[in-house]
């Protein structure tokens, strides 16, 4: 799926609110799964880099069932 860069801003300011230092970019090439790197530099300093991933309801027809899954694990 494409995305624009002012919605890759939004999605990554959902998870990450301290300030995006750079827009999102793509990270990989998977066939279910779209993967984001994001790099943020809030007030304190310290740049932190964010990995943000889009489940594919194609594939995984149940995300919420998916992720207790992953916490369970």
């Amino acid at each position: 799926m494409d995305y624009s860069n002012e919605q890759l801003r939004a999605l990554a300011r959902e998870f990450c609110p301290a300030g995006l230092d750079k827009n999102p970019v793509p990270l990989g090439n998977g066939h279910i799964n779209d993967t984001f790197c994001v790099h943020t530099q809030p007030p304190d300093g310290a740049c932190r880099r964010f990995i943000l991933q889009r489940i594919s309801a194609a594939a995984f027809g149940n995300p919420e069932q998916l992720m207790r899954n992953v916490v369970g694990v």
